[in-house]
């Protein structure tokens, strides 16, 4: 009965071990992408970006200032031919890190970052400010949540961590940041055919 037991129990082991095994590989691969952007001078083969700055007058909150960054490696354009004449095709990379700050107010700011590495996503939500301090974390592979952490200076800076098994409203934010994802991802691209409107 042990051996029945221990045998039944070895796929949710290996799985519990591939997903932080999968946690720690985002948490290096987010840091390592910070450290390639701070570091990045825009030479050919580092990494680029393309920033969006919004600011308007929101009633309630006064002047809010929003900014977008998307930080990716530039891709080699597709070269092809057409009876004798050469033509270029761009393409593009998914970006590995995108980046949303805004301000809630004067006296809270939130930076929310999505770090992309294909269909592993790590998000890191950080809200200060007068309003308090928040930190979320999101880690998702393969469109599954793995992970969840949250510290919150309103609830005595108490840490919530979730795995393998998630409150409905952790799982539920889950799937907006992985709506989130796809959204800006959509917006880079529309991002670089605007570029090519007036061209």
């Amino acid at each position: 009965m042990r051996t029945l037991l221990f045998i039944l129990l070895i796929p949710s082991m290996l799985l519990a071990q591939s997903g932080e095994k999968t946690v720690t590989l985002l948490d290096k691969f987010a840091d390592h992408a910070d450290s390639l952007i701070l570091n990045s001078s825009g030479a050919p083969g580092e990494v680029y970006s393309c920033t969006i700055n919004v600011q308007r007058n929101v009633r309630a909150i006064g002047m809010q200032n929003t900014k977008i960054t998307f930080y990716y490696y530039q891709a080699e354009d597709s070269v092809y031919e057409i009876n004798g004449a050469v033509y270029f095709a761009p393409r593009y990379n998914l970006p590995i890190k995108i980046s949303a700050e805004y301000n809630i107010a004067a006296s809270q700011s939130v930076i929310t970052s999505y770090y992309i590495d294909g269909d592993k996503y790590l998000n890191r939500f950080i809200s200060t400010g007068a309003f308090g301090n928040m930190y979320r974390n999101f880690w998702i592979s393969g469109g599954e949540l793995l992970k969840y952490t949250s510290k919150d200076s309103n609830e005595g800076q108490k840490e919530v961590i979730q795995s393998e098994k998630f409150s409905k409203e952790v799982y539920s934010d889950g799937i907006i940041v992985m709506d989130k994802i796809r959204e800006y991802v959509k917006l880079y691209y529309d991002i670089f055919e605007i570029e090519y409107k007036d061209k």
